[in-house]
C-alpha cells in the first residue's frame, strides 16, 4: 500500500515537481526512505530520482538522504575502521542499485565538485559491497564518470 502511495504521487508530481519542495511532503518521503520495507524505500528513491536531475531544488533538499543510501557520509570514520567500508547504508539490494544510477545522472548535471567527490566516494565505497551485481554496477559507473 506505501509503495502504490509513493507512485501515485509521482503521477500527481509530473504535474508540479515543486510539490517536493513542501515540507509536509518532504517529511513524508524522507520517513519512507527509512521505512522497513526496501521496496518502500525503492519506490521512494525511484520518485525522487524521477525529478532530482530536473529540478535542481529538489536536488538540494533531497541528495544527502539519498546518497545516505549507499555509504557512510564520514569518510575519515570509513578510513579508520576498515570494516566500516563493507557497511551498506541500506540493506535492499534493489536500493542500493538504484541509487547508484541515480547518483550516476546527478554527477553529470551538476557542477558542483564537492558534490561530484562525494558522489564518487559513494561509489567507490560500494565496489566493495557484499554483493558482486552492486560492485559490478559500481565499477561499470565509475569508468563511465
Amino acid at each position: 500500500m506505501r509503495t502504490k502511495a509513493l507512485r501515485a504521487l509521482g503521477q500527481i508530481v509530473t504535474s508540479d515537481a515543486s510539490i517536493l519542495a513542501t515540507p509536509n511532503v518532504r517529511r513524508a518521503i524522507e520517513s519512507h526512505l527509512l521505512d522497513s520495507s526496501s521496496a518502500v524505500r525503492d519506490a521512494a528513491v525511484e520518485l525522487i530520482g524521477k525529478y532530482m536531475i530536473d529540478s535542481p531544488e529538489v536536488a538540494g533538499d533531497y541528495y544527502q538522504k539519498i546518497a545516505d543510501r549507499i555509504a557512510v557520509r564520514e569518510l575519515s570514520h570509513v578510513i579508520r575502521e576498515r570494516e566500516a567500508y563493507l557497511v551498506s547504508k541500506d540493506t535492499g539490494l534493489g536500493v542500493r542499485k538504484r541509487v547508484i544510477k541515480l547518483l550516476k545522472s546527478f554527477y553529470s548535471v551538476t557542477e558542483d565538485t564537492t558534490r561530484r567527490i562525494d558522489i564518487a566516494t559513494r561509489i567507490v565505497l560500494r565496489m566493495l559491497d557484499e554483493d558482486e551485481t552492486v560492485r559490478d554496477l559500481a565499477l561499470k559507473t565509475i569508468e563511465e564518470l
